[in-house]
């Protein structure tokens, strides 16, 4: 634990690299999402090192210990640590550092250069690997390589000498009062640079005819590395698109892809697998179409995809909703036949998979504390114990919930954030665990969770599915924070949305295991949606009445529907809480019951 220096020694540096939320969502496989949010966290772990080479303990948020990424970035790399903890992303976009006063603008500029450095190395690995494909029909591959990937990031460092940091002058800004008041005026003040748009400093060179190429798909600010002419770039990507790739990772049929996406794409098999060590095979992210059937494929008799390339070497979840092994050989390699007769046996398989994006709350509030000496103290080291406690749960806890006891795939875990993909069986009660090991290892009564779910389609682009996703999440913030917001997107293009408190959630839950585990029919919610116009304006006894009355017509084992109905009532009477009227109430319940359904057969018919 760092020991705090006198103040006219010590400076705070504040590291901050973007924009993060595009680099990252900008994908088009699932692959992508990790390998961004991976080069994000790689590229903050190589900000710090020259701050880690100068003290091991100087990074002062986020907590470091035990995070195998970032000693991995620094040299420490053990052949013995399993390959999650070094594939999972673990650190956020930012750091704050502790450093010499007189050493502090130097160190900055070091931060900077480090993270910058990376990038281009990374960003020069990938294009010297891309050059026997692309060099020889683009004449400018490397000026037009070279200008995108140096001008995308935006680094931005921060210090703040604790010398100028009076108690008066924290007064006079207007700093709250808190443990750590330096840490708030650090914030802010980077918050303000934010605030000023990066404009990238970037102005491609046109060809030899003058002519530019049309933009990359993926990130629409950066041209594809190809030729301008319209015609010519078509033959182009259609020949990228047959390459075999590299180590796995190929281009796809109708991309058209800027150096910066292309560098997302192959920096794993180019770069990360050989700087870790570790063979490109080790990191294996499902498709879409497989983590939307994670669960279906574990029933009896079980199909394990990663079975079936031990024997084949291939498996492509679109397999799982073809109608013969051959049907569709432009967008995957023909299914092998024996296999392809097991998953016709296992019948129809879902169709839908689930986003879960979670945050803590109010952290800063957090951070800086009330004045008391509660959990976490009333010192300067209370942002650090904070940190701690969420490294805590991002690496101990995170993995395991998502991926070993709810078939999911777990993109990132940065200590307060986390983002997933699971099947929709399993969504609900993942992101319940999630909030209660939260709360558990927070261990204070503020430290909260807002998540968003968004439910959608195997083949919609993951643009749009991360979009929704995240305004689930900022739905939720919306709503007062400690809740769940869960969107489901319909291919026909209805889309419902519901917030809920974790209470809420825990009992839909129980409703989607009530349709997974019966034959219960949903249609009495059909029923009870053609009637909300009418019931709506009516008090609320008359229409937990009529539900009731609908419950009632149900067919089936008695037993089960009592506890079936309990469990309806259950989510009426918490939704009737959460609401401010009777009719925002019942479209609320009608919602979640309609979900819940949805979400036991993960598709939509």
């Amino acid at each position: 634990m760092p020991k705090w220096s006198p103040q006219s020694e010590t400076a705070l540096l504040s590291f901050s690299l973007g924009p993060v939320q595009t680099f990252i969502e900008s994908a088009r496989t699932v692959r992508d999402l990790w390998s961004g949010s991976y080069i994000v966290a790689w590229l903050t772990a190589a900000a710090m090192k020259p701050i880690r080479e100068l003290d091991g303990t100087r990074v002062l948020l986020p907590s470091l210990d035990g995070n195998r990424l970032a000693d991995a970035v620094s040299g420490q790399l053990f052949q013995s640590e399993r390959h999650s903890q070094l594939l999972t992303p673990c650190l956020p976009n930012r750091f704050v550092a502790e450093v010499p006063a007189k050493r502090a603008k130097d160190l900055a500029t070091t931060v900077e250069e480090a993270c910058f450095n990376e990038w281009q190395t990374i960003a020069d690995a990938v294009k010297e690997a891309l050059r026997g494909q692309f060099s020889q029909s683009v004449s400018n591959y490397d000026d037009l390589w070279d200008l995108q990937t140096k001008s995308y990031f935006e680094i931005r460092t921060m210090v703040l000498p604790l010398v100028d940091c009076s108690a008066e002058t924290l007064d006079r800004l207007g700093i709250p009062h808190g443990s750590f008041r330096e840490l708030d005026l650090l914030a802010g003040a980077m918050n303000a640079r934010r605030a000023v748009r990066h404009v990238p400093d970037y102005f491609p060179p046109p060809d030899e005819r003058g002519r530019f190429p049309v933009k990359c798909n993926l990130l629409g600010s950066y041209e594809q590395i190809g030729p301008a002419e319209f015609e010519a770039a078509s033959r182009f990507w259609q020949d990228r698109a047959r390459w075999s790739g590299r180590r796995g990772t190929r281009i796809g049929k109708y991309e058209r892809l800027c150096a910066v996406s292309l560098t997302k794409r192959f920096a794993w098999p180019v770069y990360f697998c050989q700087k870790l060590n570790i063979d490109p095979k080790a990191l294996r992210y499902e498709d879409t179409a497989t983590i939307a059937a994670a669960s279906w494929l574990r029933t009896n008799p079980p199909i394990v995809p990663q079975e079936e390339r031990n024997k084949t070497r291939i498996w492509n979840g679109l397999w799982l909703h073809w109608s013969k092994c051959d049907e569709n050989l432009e967008d995957a390699d023909e299914c092998p036949k024996e296999l392809f007769d097991r998953i016709r046996a296992k019948g129809k398989a879902p169709t839908y998979y689930a986003i879960l994006m979670a945050d803590g709350d109010r952290m800063g509030q957090l951070l800086r504390g009330d004045g008391t000496n509660d959990e976490f103290g009333n010192d300067r080291q209370r942002p650090l114990r904070i940190s701690q406690r969420l490294t805590e749960f991002a690496l101990k806890h995170a993995e395991r919930i998502v991926e070993q006891e709810h078939d999911g795939e777990l993109i990132y875990a940065g200590g307060d954030d986390a983002l997933a993909l699971l099947p929709t069986t399993s969504v609900l009660n993942a992101a319940v665990e999630l909030e209660t090991k939260y709360r558990e290892i927070m261990k204070h009564p503020k430290a909260t969770v807002s998540a968003g779910i968004a439910v959608v389609h195997y083949k919609e682009d993951l643009r749009f599915a991360m979009k929704m996703a995240r305004e689930a999440e900022k739905s939720a913030k919306g709503a007062g924070r400690n809740c769940l917001t869960l969107t489901i997107c319909r291919r026909s293009g209805e889309h419902s949305t519901a917030t809920m408190g974790w209470d809420q959630v825990a009992v839909v839950e129980r409703l989607v295991g009530s349709y997974c585990q019966t034959t219960i029919s949903d249609r009495w919610s059909y029923k009870l949606r053609a009637m909300v116009s009418t019931l709506e304006g009516l008090p609320w006894p008359v229409i937990e009445t009529e539900c009731d009355r609908i419950l009632k017509r149900l067919e089936g084992n008695e037993a089960v529907l009592e506890e079936f109905r309990l469990t309806i009532r259950a989510i009426r009477e918490l939704t009737k809480i959460r609401s401010k009227t009777n009719a925002e109430a019942l479209r609320t319940f009608v919602i979640l019951a309609q979900s819940a359904s949805f979400l036991a057969r993960g598709r939509g018919e």
